[in-house]
């Protein structure tokens, strides 16, 4: 892998001195602006964004911008890990949903059970929440446990992870043999299709997949051990 230049930079609040945000860039200047557009656009809003907004802060003027690293030579995965570095320094203020771009156990979007206040219904991750409800699944992290309604009217919050372990277990079912399975990968290897082929399959229940085949989710393992 080729190296090149990165920085590392903290959001850090003036009147607190907290670092709120850390983050890693090969381009400053560009990054700095997808922020100031973030803080303005709900569609590129994340949690650091939507912090900011609520307690009235505002970059530049309230929060300044602190370059604590410059890398002139190095991999995106050596950036990643001193911005981890960071992370773990400041982590008592941070505002940032996972160390750098962990997205692996607990740090993953996929991983974290939801539930919707407004009508009951539970879900075995933030992305199962949102393809149900059809919306997009940051405008979802970005108010959760907060007790604010989105725009739709409903509110979410966080479900502990042993209050879904047994739901968990499955997530998809094939509807003609009733096989149970906990990813689509899984489900791909046993029926030859691409996990794409299955999520988009799911997406359109009134057609079968060239395999014949009907899928559907699980949320509730069970009811499933009832039948």
């Amino acid at each position: 892998m080729d190296a090149k230049q990165y920085f590392i930079y903290l959001f850090r609040v003036k009147k607190t001195n907290e670092v709120i945000y850390v983050g890693s860039t090969k381009a400053i200047g560009k990054r700095l602006n997808e922020h100031r557009r973030a803080m303005c656009e709900p569609k590129h809003e994340l949690p650091i964004h939507t912090y900011m907004k609520e307690n009235h802060l505002k970059l530049y003027d309230d929060v300044e911008i602190c370059l604590v690293e410059f890398l002139e030579d190095a991999t995106k995965e050596e950036a990643l890990e001193i911005e981890s570095k960071y992370y773990y320094k400041h982590k008592d203020t941070l505002k940032n949903t996972r160390p750098a771009e962990n997205r692996e156990g607990i740090y993953s979007p996929v991983s974290k059970p939801v539930k919707c206040l407004s009508d009951g219904r539970e879900f075995v991750s933030i992305r199962q929440a949102a393809d149900f409800y059809n919306l997009n699944r940051v405008t979802i992290m970005s108010h959760l446990n907060k007790g604010v309604k989105l725009k739709c009217g409903l509110v979410f919050e966080y479900l502990n992870s042993s209050d879904v372990v047994e739901r968990s277990i499955y997530v998809i079912r094939c509807v003609e043999d009733n096989r149970y399975f906990t990813s689509y990968k899984e489900m791909g290897r046993c029926y030859g299709m691409t996990p794409q082929q299955i999520y988009n399959r799911l997406r359109n229940k009134d057609s079968f997949m060239f395999c014949g085949k009907h899928f559907e989710r699980c949320n509730d393992y069970r009811k499933q051990k009832e039948r």
